[in-house]
C-alpha cells in the first residue's frame, strides 16, 4: 500500500496496530487509519493548527484512546472512537511513549526527559531528566513493572515502577537502541536493537541481571517483536539493507530475509493477534508480512491479507 510523505527520521515512531484491528500511521502532519478488517483508509480529522510532523502515535491497550506526538512539542490525547480530542498540552518532542495501563503513559522526549501522564489528569507530572541525549524507544513490560528506554546516547535504562528518576539497570552499547521489546510471556525477557555502529540483538534476562543471547545482524536496526508461540524475534533494518529478518533463538540462527521495501523502514508494529506484521518504510509503502503463524498453522504457502502484498517466508 503506498505511504507517501513518510519521514526518513529513524527516531521517530509513527506505526502502531491497535486491538480494534486498526492501524495508526502517521504520514507528515496527518494521522491515518487503516482498517485491516474491512481493508479501509481513511485520515483522522485534526484541528486546523496541526501542520507540523508527527513523531509518535501510540494506542491506549484498549484502542479507544491514542497518543498523537507532533514534531514542534504537542501532545494529543484522542479519543478515536468519535475523532475527538481529549486533551493535550505542550512540551519537548515526544518521540517515542507507551501506556503502562489503561489511564497511565509515559513520554520519552527528544531533551532526554520522560514524563508520566495519568490521562485522567488534564497535565502530566514534571518530568525526569534521564540522559542528555535523544529518547527514541520506550516501552513497558506487561504487567507494568519495568520500563524500557532507548536513547541516542548509546544506552539502554530499565526503571522501577514508581521510580522513574533512578534507573535500577544501564546498558552500553556503541550505537543508539531505539528497538526495544518485552517478551510478551516472560516479563523479565528484554529484547533491543541497536544503531548502525552496533547493529546488535541483545537479550536480556533482567531476573538474572545479565544477557542470554547476542547476535551480529549487520544491520542498523529499526525495530523488533518477539513471537507469541515460539523462541523467534523479528527485526527491521535500515538504510543499507531495508529488510524485515526473523531469528531463532534456540540457536541464534537467521530463518528468513523478507525483502520487499527499498529505502529504510522507519517503523514496524505486530498485529493485536500476533501473527502479522505490518512495516513502514521511507520508500513511501506499507507492507503487511506474514511472519508468526501458530504452529498448527504455518505452511510453506501462506495467503494474502486485504488489499497489502502479504509476502510469505515458508
Amino acid at each position: 500500500m503506498e505511504a507517501p510523505g513518510v519521514s526518513k527520521n529513524f527516531y521517530f515512531n509513527l506505526v502502531d496496530w491497535g486491538v480494534n484491528n486498526i492501524v495508526a500511521v502517521g504520514l507528515k502532519e496527518h494521522l491515518y487509519y487503516w482498517d485491516a478488517t474491512y481493508s479501509k483508509a481513511y485520515i483522522m480529522p485534526t484541528e486546523s493548527e496541526d501542520q507540523d510532523l508527527v513523531t509518535c502515535v501510540k494506542w491506549r491497550p484498549d484502542a479507544r484512546r491514542h497518543i498523537l506526538a507532533h514534531k514542534y512539542g504537542t501532545t494529543k490525547l484522542w479519543d478515536s472512537t468519535c475523532a475527538k480530542l481529549i486533551s493535550q498540552y505542550q512540551s519537548p518532542t515526544v518521540m517515542a511513549c507507551s501506556w503502562k495501563d489503561m489511564n497511565v503513559v509515559t513520554l520519552g522526549a527528544g531533551d532526554g526527559t520522560i514524563t508520566t501522564w495519568d490521562t485522567r489528569c488534564p497535565a502530566p507530572l514534571p518530568p525526569n531528566k534521564v540522559t542528555a541525549g535523544i529518547i527514541c524507544g520506550a516501552t513497558w513490560n506487561r504487567d507494568g513493572t519495568r520500563l524500557a528506554v532507548g536513547c541516542n546516547d548509546n544506552k539502554v535504562q530499565v526503571f522501577e515502577e514508581g521510580c522513574l528518576d533512578e534507573a535500577r539497570e544501564t546498558m552500553i552499547y556503541q550505537s543508539a537502541v531505539k528497538a526495544l521489546a518485552w517478551n510478551p510471556n516472560k516479563s523479565n525477557l528484554l529484547a533491543t536493537g541497536s544503531g548502525q555502529n552496533d547493529q546488535r540483538i541483545v537479550i536480556w534476562d533482567l531476573k538474572q541481571g545479565a544477557y542470554k543471547t547476542c547476535i551480529d545482524t549487520q544491520s542498523q536496526i529499526t525495530g523488533i517483536c518477539w513471537s507469541t508461540e515460539r523462541q523467534e524475534v523479528l527485526t527491521s533494518h535500515g538504510h543499507f539493507d531495508p529488510a524485515l529478518k526473523l531469528w531463532d533463538l534456540r540457536d541464534d540462527s537467521q530463518i528468513a530475509n523478507l525483502e520487499g521495501h527499498s529505502k529504510m523502514i522507519v517503523s514496524i508494529s505486530k498485529n493485536p493477534l500476533g501473527e502479522n506484521v505490518i512495516s513502514l518504510s521511507a520508500d513511501n509503502s506499507l507492507r503487511i508480512w506474514n511472519v508468526f503463524q501458530k504452529p498448527a498453522k504455518r505452511s510453506s504457502q501462506l495467503s494474502k491479507v486485504s488489499q497489502f502484498s502479504m509476502d510469505s517466508i515458508r
